[in-house]
């Protein structure tokens, strides 16, 4: 984001541009949208659902997100045709957006695994030892 210039823009969601409030907002919004993805998704079964789930939350994400709240946010049109839709979210910033988004879903998600498990296994060992 930083190598796009993105940070000032995302400063804007609050009022600044400074590239540091940027990046605070940004992680902010990270850290909500991962607890949502926490809550309604839950423990996967394999790891294949696990990279598949985080991949589509991250693709609506980049949806939801860049697309769609941010410029409606900072009262930018939405683009106005299917094709400039296309145009703009095929754009190469877009693009490197689109691969950030997947990623940070399927991070989340696998951390979210691992987490779960973790969590998950000192809880069973506290119930075993309350039961002894």
């Amino acid at each position: 984001m930083k190598w796009q210039g993105v940070l000032p823009f995302v400063a804007k969601l609050v009022g600044s541009d400074s590239e540091f409030i940027g990046y605070l907002v940004h992680l902010g919004i990270a850290a909500i949208i991962g607890l949502i993805f926490g809550l309604i998704y839950g423990p996967a079964q394999t790891l294949g659902v696990a990279l598949r789930s985080g991949t589509l939350y991250g693709i609506i994400w980049w949806v939801l997100g860049p697309q769609i709240l941010v410029p409606l946010w900072l009262g930018f049109p939405l683009p106005a045709t299917p094709a400039a839709w296309i145009q703009n979210a095929f754009s190469a910033s877009m693009v490197w957006s689109l691969i950030g988004h997947i990623l940070y879903g399927v991070i989340s998600s696998l951390l979210g695994q691992i987490l779960q498990g973790v969590v998950g296994g000192l809880f069973l060992g506290l119930k075993e030892r309350a039961r002894a």
